[in-house]
């Protein structure tokens, strides 16, 4: 078990939901919907580590108010919230440490009403105390604004007694640039050599 912290914050896709299933199809829609068509599987799956405008700028969308719509549209649909599972540790992992009374939060590139309504969809929406998505903060991840703007939303101060947990570099480099201590979830140990903190399961926080 890794040492423990006074509070955690998770990355949300990837990390506590397996959004992949659900998150393809919005892509596709989107990208079709601005007349953009044939984006890999393989680029939408990097796309969700980054802000909407990473994927707009990287593929040359045109309309991007109307990008930026379809992909919120689309993100609703009640095929897609369906289709998003939580991973086998999430619950066990989130509800041990509700119960030990620590501060929780989400800090993510997704938007905060999709994710509030996920939480609400799989009964979690009572475990996280502050929520912070790519619709509330100016600048993204890897940058320290998104968790810096969810610990000042949970009434925190940057402490590296403080963690946030996710399934990308960029999380972990936006939880150092914050003051926090990065620590990457690698369930497929895709990063066979990063030499900070690495876990491959949320298992290893708690027992």
């Amino acid at each position: 078990m890794m040492k423990p912290f006074s509070a955690y914050l998770f990355d949300f896709d990837g990390t506590l939901f397996d959004t992949r299933e659900s998150l393809l199809p919005v892509w596709h829609y989107a990208f079709e919907k601005v007349g953009i068509y044939g984006i890999s599987s393989e680029l939408c799956e990097e796309f969700m580590h980054h802000p909407l405008m990473y994927a707009a700028e990287k593929t040359g969308v045109k309309d991007v108010p109307a990008f930026f719509q379809a992909v919120l549209e689309s993100l609703d649909f009640p095929e897609n919230i369906a289709s998003i599972k939580m991973f086998p540790d999430t619950v066990a992992v989130v509800s041990t440490l509700y119960r030990k009374n620590l501060p929780l939060g989400i800090v993510s590139s997704n938007f905060s009403g999709h994710i509030q309504k996920t939480l609400v969809s799989k009964g979690m929406e009572s475990y996280f105390q502050a929520l912070s998505c790519s619709d509330q903060y100016k600048k993204g991840k890897p940058d320290a604004e998104p968790c810096l703007y969810c610990l000042k939303k949970m009434g925190l101060s940057p402490s590296k007694s403080i963690c946030y947990v996710g399934d990308s570099l960029q999380d972990v480099e936006c939880a150092q640039r914050a003051g926090l201590v990065g620590i990457l979830l690698d369930r497929e140990n895709k990063h066979p050599d990063f030499p900070g903190l690495k876990i491959a399961s949320l298992y290893e926080l708690v027992f």
